[in-house]
């Protein structure tokens, strides 16, 4: 997943990156013959995307028709769903039996998070501005957080770590890349540089998703109050290693 943010450093729609995520996926997963992204909607309503062959929505039509599987478990249920085996699987017995007719016997399955899905926790957030996370597992967690007005002061990057940043509502700016000038070190493998010879300036509006490689120089100006959903390592500060008037010490579970 890090080849894909390092190829995808600009806003994207999503469309493009779904289809990015499921190429990466097939690439990246040993032992993948084709993904797909399965959506469902309210009212049983589903649309099948970003499939790299035509396997996956003939598998997203068979879970719908028999409401099961490993898709629909982990999109309403778990986060990660996996069969080894098909044939000797009793979590949904009338899919198993179809798919292994069709020559499918293992299978993965992983929930995405959506701002949709989001929506009802996001609804609670103070405007202060303030934080909250949802923890996806041990590793990673995902930031709703409300960004005030205001142009960070420095540039910065890091070493080990990708950022991945979607907004919610409002509009805000980037200025990413370029060649810092006078960078210090914060911390290992974290920097900071009061310019970026350079740099790329790109507005993002409400949907936009914005990732940044690691090693990557970035700040963002805002020139509102602005909503945005940040996917974190675990045990991230909403301001890296750096600590200012920004940074949430303590961030609210839902």
């Amino acid at each position: 997943m890090a080849e894909l943010a390092r190829a995808s450093a600009a806003p994207r729609t999503v469309d493009e990156v779904l289809t990015d995520v499921t190429s990466a996926a097939r690439e990246l997963i040993p032992g993948a013959d084709t993904a797909g992204v399965l959506l469902i909607g309210k009212g049983g309503k589903f649309d099948s995307v970003a499939n790299t062959s035509d396997l996956p929505h003939r598998l997203d039509e068979l879970q719908m028709t028999f409401n099961e599987g490993p898709c629909v478990e982990a999109a309403l249920d778990e986060l990660i769903v996996r069969t080894d085996d098909f044939r000797s699987e009793r979590r949904w017995p009338r899919y198993a039996a179809a798919v292994v007719e069709i020559g499918i016997l293992s299978g993965l399955s992983f929930k995405l998070y959506t701002a949709e899905h989001l929506q009802e926790e996001w609804q609670g957030l103070d405007k202060a501005p303030a934080n909250k996370t949802i923890e996806i597992n041990s590793r990673y967690s995902i930031i709703l957080t409300v960004e005030k007005a205001k142009a960070a002061k420095e540039f910065e990057w890091h070493e080990g770590r990708d950022h991945v940043i979607q907004i919610i509502d409002g509009e805000t700016n980037y200025e990413v890349g370029g060649t810092p000038k006078s960078g210090h070190s914060t911390g290992p493998g974290e920097w900071l540089a009061p310019e970026s010879e350079g740099a790329t300036k790109m507005t993002l509006k409400k949907g936009d998703m914005l990732i940044v490689p690691r090693g990557t120089e970035h700040r963002p100006v805002a020139d509102e109050e602005v909503e945005v959903l940040l996917f974190e390592p675990a045990g991230t500060l909403n301001t890296g290693n750096v600590r200012g008037d920004r940074t949430v010490e303590q961030l609210q579970r839902i």
